[in-house]
């Protein structure tokens, strides 16, 4: 089947709904070749991806995911970008999560190591003490005692092993960069999505709407970033009551820091997780403390805690100024790692 698909693919077809879960089934059953899947993929990176096409690889990918389901009041929400950028920053969505969870949102968080930058969110928990490998019962436990969880995606998408060497030969982004971070075992009802492409804005909005998301955020910053900026407009697509309508956000109309790229981006991941730990401790500066709380306060938005960005702002820097993100940060750690690795952290930085 796959053969005959990259055909259709490289004469510039759209495949049926049916024929890319049949690709698909074979690849996540491991019945594909390395080769196979790799002109799959490249055919359909260079047609270019239909919303039909991307709701049938979600499916399976979906079909083939180890699941959890959170019992918790209110929407479960998840925070992350399709990564990409440019700018390697540190860590904003994650630490938007804990402060989101902080102002009484329930976050099922789902991540990986970097792909494209320098530090990614399962890259950031581990150095913190997180354990990569916490069952999926725990996690579930965590959200629902907690309010917030961790998802290591290779953990809860073990059939994703069958592409692992395709994706790393053909050294380029894929339709799985897409789909992974919309791909949430916890099945939220609610997102936030950074894309680094604003072409891919459209797509990645309606696929959230056509999976039965309540509501979502698909935003792209045009200094390139995957995730809301402070340093500069930003388009974003809003899913909410079923309709989706855009706009653009300056973060120059919120009592934020205002920031220039350089003073978001990082050079190692040691740097990155630092400054992570210091925007959820409250030591941070405020230009990266500025493009956490726009991302968090988008959370809080979606999870229906708050109404307006002004209104999320303030929740937000309130969670985070009464140290209620960092007491959540340490929590995770200690019913799912070990907390004396965070410990030995805050007394390295802490003096610093």
């Amino acid at each position: 089947m796959i053969q005959n698909a990259v055909k259709k693919l490289t004469e510039h077809k759209d495949l049926s709904y049916n024929e890319v879960v049949e690709c698909m089934r074979e690849i996540m059953e491991g019945r594909a070749d390395d080769l196979a899947i790799s002109d799959f993929l490249l055919a359909l990176k260079m047609k270019g991806e239909s919303v039909d096409e991307l709701k049938a690889m979600f499916d399976v990918m979906n079909e083939f995911s180890i699941k959890i389901r959170p019992i918790v009041n209110g929407r479960l929400i998840d925070t992350c970008g399709t990564g990409g950028d440019k700018i390697k920053t540190f860590n904003i969505s994650t630490a938007s999560a804990f402060i989101a969870s902080a102002a009484g949102v329930n976050v099922a968080k789902h991540g990986n190591r970097s792909m494209s930058g320098v530090c990614g969110s399962a890259d950031a928990l581990e150095y913190f003490g997180y354990n990569l490998n916490t069952e999926p019962e725990d996690v579930k436990r965590c959200i629902e005692e907690l309010g917030i969880g961790f998802m290591f995606a290779p953990k809860f998408h073990p059939a994703m092993k069958n592409v692992a060497n395709a994706r790393k030969q053909l050294g380029v982004r894929t339709t799985f960069n897409i789909l992974g971070p919309l791909s949430n075992p916890a099945n939220v009802n609610a997102q936030i999505v950074g894309v680094s492409d604003p072409a891919l804005i459209d797509k990645v909005v309606t696929l959230l709407q056509r999976i039965g998301r309540e509501e979502a955020m698909v935003f792209h910053a045009n200094d390139g970033l995957d995730e809301l900026s402070n340093t500069c407009i930003n388009q974003i697509a809003w899913l909410k009551n079923g309709t989706i309508n855009k706009f653009v956000l300056n973060a120059k109309s919120f009592k934020i820091g205002i920031a220039e790229p350089a003073d978001l981006s990082v050079m190692s991941k040691e740097e990155s997780v630092e400054q992570t730990f210091r925007v959820l401790n409250g030591t941070a500066n405020e230009k990266r403390t500025g493009a956490v709380l726009l991302n968090a306060a988008a959370s809080l938005i979606v999870a229906n805690k708050a109404d307006s960005f002004e209104d999320a702002i303030e929740l937000s820097k309130k969670a985070m100024h009464g140290g209620g993100a960092y007491k959540k940060l340490k929590a995770l750690i200690k019913s799912c790692g070990d907390v004396s690795v965070l410990e030995g952290l805050e007394k390295r930085w802490q003096n610093s």
